[in-house]
């Protein structure tokens, strides 16, 4: 989406640095595989994706790398 110029000073606002990449769908997946690589009902082990503007699905008993199931942007 469109991203203004209040959502840029509104992040910056508490220091928070900005970088903005450019990825592949393949790419995007990647991330998101690894970023579910250690769910459990217990524990995320600290790297669960904090995401938005996207919503994406995934099963935790299937293999890594065919766990993300579809992606949404």
């Amino acid at each position: 989406g469109d991203i203004s110029q209040l959502d840029i000073e509104f992040a910056l606002k508490f220091n928070n640095g900005l970088s903005l990449m450019s990825v592949t769908a393949e790419q995007l997946k990647a991330v998101l595989e690894h970023g579910v690589a250690g769910w459990t009902e217990s524990s995320t082990q600290g790297k669960f994706p904090q995401v938005g503007g996207i919503q994406f699905s995934f099963d935790p008993s299937l293999p890594d790398g065919s766990r993300v199931q579809t992606i949404i942007v």
